[in-house]
């Protein structure tokens, strides 16, 4: 965050700052390990300070602002279909990824629910080019309902589809 895209390319005059979370803290050490050791990034980007962040303070019933946008997708039959804020289906879909990710991860995955905040006067959906492939991606603020594990997980891992790339990082 912090930069433009202009017609040269990204311009991040005030330099950049980057939020990265990871449920697995071995991974987290290791990344900072590997900054500390070689700060230097491409395009003449270098990384000065490295901040620990504390999971956030969460209710039952937690409202949260998006980082980066929600990509929700499913395989019809022989086609991946992508879903955004104004899809029914969106909610459900949200939650079951979560579910799986939380099973994957060795926790209870019972009683969590994600869905679009349809109070959210703004919606709005971006097209995002990954390699070649064209993801149709939600901005809206997603409610989450679970347990304080569950809702700090999903602030550590994102919520959607290719979070591992980006997406769906909350805030």
């Amino acid at each position: 965050m912090g930069g433009r895209i202009d017609k040269k390319g990204f311009d991040f005059k005030n330099g950049a700052y980057w939020q990265i979370s990871s449920y697995d803290t071995a991974l987290i050490k290791t990344l900072i390990k590997g900054i500390q050791n070689d700060p230097e990034l491409n395009f003449g980007m270098s990384v000065r300070e490295v901040s620990i962040m504390e999971d956030p303070r969460v209710e039952p019933i937690q409202r949260f602002f998006l980082n980066s946008p929600i990509f929700i997708k499913r395989k019809l039959e022989e086609r991946v279909h992508h879903y955004t804020f104004s899809d029914a289906d969106s909610g459900l879909y949200m939650t079951q990824t979560l579910q799986e990710k939380l099973e994957n991860a060795g926790l209870d995955p019972k009683g969590v629910k994600v869905y679009f905040d349809s109070t959210y006067q703004k919606p709005s959906t971006k097209m995002i080019n990954y390699n070649g492939i064209k993801c149709r991606a939600s901005m809206c603020p997603v409610i989450i309902e679970g347990s304080e594990e569950q809702l700090k997980f999903a602030w550590n891992v994102g919520i959607g589809n290719s979070t591992g790339i980006g997406f769906g990082s909350l805030k």
